[in-house]
């Protein structure tokens, strides 16, 4: 399946297999083969918050194996279509904005990062790029009045209701009217 998005990352994810002795830490494959879904029923919704690099994208966890890995990839085997991430952040670090509790009292089945199963490393960078622990998910649709008091909710910038993604964009300088949702 790597192979058919991205022929130069499957061959960079070979390389990293054959080459972990390069690296001072474990460097992760992408997500796409790293991680999975714990629960099918939430698999559209993860995959609504992720672009293709997100799903291809290496992880490093220390700046030099970011730049090791660079160098082999790009300078040693020529590879262009190839996406590396480091991250040293831990899963732990990475607070929501609102207690588990508010969160399912404002009808939330859960964070979207708790619906993946896959290395710490890999989670944390998904987290870090698309804040995944920071946004909640449903899987019903919300009426407007749930809607509404989502794109007032000051504390949740992200979510998703049945198979639509939100995103509020709040310009705290122009006021509380000051909203726009995708």
């Amino acid at each position: 399946m790597l192979k058919k998005f991205s022929p130069d990352t499957h061959r960079a994810y070979r390389w990293v297999l054959e080459n972990q002795d390069r690296f001072d830490k474990t460097v992760y494959g992408p997500a796409l083969i790293e991680c999975s879904v714990n629960n099918p029923k939430y698999a559209d919704a993860i995959e609504s918050l992720l672009q293709k690099n997100d799903f291809l994208a290496f992880t490093t966890q220390s700046i030099n194996d970011f730049r090791t890995l660079q160098k082999a990839l790009n300078v040693e085997l020529r590879l262009h279509d190839v996406s590396i991430r480091n991250c040293t952040t831990s899963l732990s670090d990475l607070k929501p904005s609102i207690s588990d509790g508010e969160m399912r009292d404002l009808g939330f089945d859960g964070w979207a990062k708790d619906y993946l199963t896959g290395p710490e490393p890999v989670i944390a960078m998904l987290c870090n790029e698309q804040f995944l622990f920071r946004t909640p998910i449903v899987l019903r649709e919300i009426n407007d009045r749930e809607y509404s008091r989502m794109e007032s909710h000051n504390a949740i910038n992200s979510w998703v209701a049945g198979k639509q993604t939100y995103k509020v964009n709040r310009r705290k300088e122009y006021g509380p009217g000051a909203t726009s949702t995708q």
